[in-house]
């Protein structure tokens, strides 16, 4: 799985040609953030399923590489280095191969202090289109405003739960909200 993404991501990049100056930062964000959940997934795999024992295994064999007890995929120093690295982003020379990272990045920030991170990333992706709707669906998750989506894998209307849309669009029109809506609650100008 890991090299096919690897080779799409390559392919990607030969088609777009160039994306923003700050492509290698994010890719190599990227590596740091799955270097140590693929792991990880193999030790899972291996073991048949995943057990507290196995992760306090997991930590004591990847102790050197940042696995923690409390952090056992180092997660924080890649958010740290990524939350120095927001400020100076110019979206606007975004590739798909940049949004696409940039998306797996955002999402993991989700402490109190990134909250205005967090907004400015979400109006930067709407203006572009760009994997807005799950920064939107998971920012309202964390405020609380969609407590149904607790533990629920999301679809989107692209997915098509049935007809009407995907389970985030079909409840946001249950609650008579519109997306536009729910950025808005959110405190998110477009």
């Amino acid at each position: 799985m890991k090299i096919l993404m690897e080779n799409w991501r390559s392919y990607q990049k030969q088609l777009l040609k160039e994306g923003s100056k700050f492509s290698k930062e994010l890719r190599s964000l990227i590596d740091d953030d799955q270097k140590l959940r693929n792991l990880f997934q193999q030790e899972i795999e291996k073991a048949g399923g995943w057990s507290q024992e196995l992760v306090n295994q997991f930590v004591e064999k990847y102790k050197d590489q940042g696995a923690r007890s409390d952090d056992i995929f180092d997660s924080k120093s890649v958010e740290e280095k990524f939350a120095k690295l927001f400020p100076k982003l110019d979206f606007s020379n975004f590739d798909d191969d940049d949004w696409n990272n940039f998306n797996a990045l955002i999402m993991h920030q989700r402490e109190p202090e990134h909250l205005e991170m967090r907004k400015k990333a979400l109006s930067e992706m709407i203006k572009a289109k760009k994997w807005w709707r799950s920064l939107a669906t998971d920012m309202a998750r964390g405020a609380n405003m969609l407590p149904e989506l607790n533990g629920v894998k999301l679809s989107y209307g692209k997915d098509k739960d049935d007809d009407n849309g995907g389970k985030v669009d079909l409840l946001l029109k249950k609650k008579g909200m519109t997306w536009e809506q729910l950025v808005e609650k959110l405190g998110v100008k477009i």
